[in-house]
């Protein structure tokens, strides 16, 4: 088995992970926002990291303005939870 530690915290991960893509896929910003923590960090390619939901949530909003329609499929891959 690739993954290991707590059934239930390695589905809530997963769930995450959908609960992520979904929102992407429906232009949904405030269910997007919903998968982070106030004080998160998003790494962005090319543009470092951006601390605080209330940075990046507009700067997320501007860059989906940009598109009629998104095909967007993350995969949480393996997990390991220690503890």
């Amino acid at each position: 088995m690739i993954s290991s530690g707590p059934l239930d915290d390695r589905l809530a991960i997963r769930e995450l992970v959908e609960s992520y893509n979904d929102a992407v896929m429906r232009f949904d910003g405030d269910a997007w926002a919903s998968n982070w923590t106030d004080d998160a960090t998003w790494s962005l390619p090319g543009m470092g990291d951006v601390t605080g939901k209330d940075k990046f949530f507009p700067m997320w909003k501007g860059a989906m303005s940009a598109y009629s329609f998104v095909g967007f499929f993350a995969s949480a891959g393996p997990i390991v939870v220690h503890g």
